[in-house]
């Protein structure tokens, strides 16, 4: 009734991709690494209810260049999820679920200076789904409770403290 999983890595890579808003061309970054854990375990609460929850702690940070030593950004330091799975039937389940995201540097911001970050925030979801004639037909409710923030951002290259940010949806089904 309990399962745990736990993975350490450490990767090494070169030639990642970025956007350069500069020249509107691609281009490699310079090498970066990036390690950490995770853990991840189910518990069997009864034979109807699992709980399931994973965490995983990552850095990730330029090994070389005029970066060298400061954090990749949109690569958040720790994230974490925390769920229920409830058995209705046997055909019939539905699952809630708690999502964290820590804060991390925008995008383009490779110097760590920028003055602020994308903040961190926690969502909470929900699905359900029923088999009927060889079909899994499901229903999601995502960010129940409209949390306001952002998923992704990009700082200016052109002009200091600005930038743009696209927010994480509202409620949707």
């Amino acid at each position: 009734s309990l399962s745990v999983n736990a993975n350490a890595y450490y990767m090494r890579l070169r030639d990642e991709i970025h956007f350069d808003p500069l020249t509107f061309e691609n281009i490699n970054l310079d090498p970066t690494k990036r390690y950490g854990i995770e853990v991840s375990g189910t518990f069997d609460l009864t034979d109807r209810l699992r709980q399931m929850a994973n965490y995983t702690h990552m850095r990730s940070q330029f090994r070389q260049g005029p970066f060298s030593g400061n954090d990749v950004p949109m690569v958040p330091e720790n994230t974490a999820n925390l769920a229920a799975a409830w058995a209705h039937s046997k055909n019939t389940d539905v699952t809630v679920s708690v999502n964290y995201i820590d804060s991390t540097y925008f995008d383009n911001d490779q110097a760590n200076n920028f003055g602020r970050q994308i903040p961190a925030y926690t969502t909470v979801d929900a699905r359900a789904s029923h088999a009927i004639a060889g079909f899994r037909l499901g229903v999601e409710l995502n960010n129940i409770f409209e949390e306001e923030a952002i998923d992704y951002g990009v700082s200016s290259v052109a002009a200091a403290g600005v930038y743009n940010a696209y927010p994480l949806p509202d409620r949707t089904l």
